[in-house]
């Protein structure tokens, strides 16, 4: 039993009083609609985490039905676009009797298994090989006989965004020890000499 608008009703009239508002039924096969067609009406309690009605559609989880509440999970990917493995469940309380609506949990869900450590440190000998020998590399660039581009896309191809870049920096930073006599400029490197007459003509303009 729950007291709603001053009034004892039972579970059941409850339920069947919102479904009559929002002429939906509230069953397994239907609790996505159900849910979608209250968000509307109810009141936010703290941070929705950006989660519109829409959202709602065949994608909630474990959706049950303790009265006056409805709990449900549901996941969230705002994570992975910056190339976390992880995503966020978020356990919603939904109060029928006062349309209120919050998240009383937070928990993470691995989507995928992390992408293999890359051997940096190999990779970057061979790339300091292949420039100071000044080898035919398909991964490198040459402008000049002291001036080299590393097309890093071929030497670390992109993966997600966060694994890349990390990567690519410790690529970097294993590669620049290596190449003595030569000064790195973003994708470029230089031999000694040749970054002070660059700096210099960039001076004059």
């Amino acid at each position: 039993m729950v007291i709603t608008n001053n009034e004892i009703v039972s579970d059941t009239t409850l339920v069947q009083r919102i479904n009559r508002e929002l002429n939906v039924d509230f069953k397994d096969a239907d609790t996505d609609r159900f849910l979608r067609a209250l968000w509307p009406s109810l009141s936010i309690i703290g941070d929705d985490h950006g989660l519109e009605a829409y959202k709602l559609l065949n994608r909630t989880e474990n959706v049950r039905l303790e009265s006056p509440f409805i709990y449900f999970d549901i996941e969230r990917h705002g994570a992975t676009v910056n190339g976390s493995i992880y995503a966020e469940v978020h356990t919603w309380r939904v109060n029928l009797g006062t349309k209120e609506a919050e998240i009383i949990g937070i928990s993470k869900r691995r989507l995928h298994k992390p992408s293999s450590r890359l051997d940096v440190k190999s990779l970057a000998i061979e790339i300091a090989d292949s420039i100071v020998q000044r080898k035919d590399d398909s991964r490198l660039k040459w402008a000049s006989e002291n001036r080299v581009r590393l097309l890093i896309q071929e030497i670390i191809p992109a993966t997600n965004a966060q694994t890349t870049t990390a990567r690519r920096r410790r690529f970097y930073a294993a590669l620049e020890p290596l190449l003595i006599g030569w000064k790195r400029e973003n994708s470029f490197f230089n031999r000694a000499g040749v970054c002070e007459e660059i700096d210099k003509q960039r001076s004059k303009s």
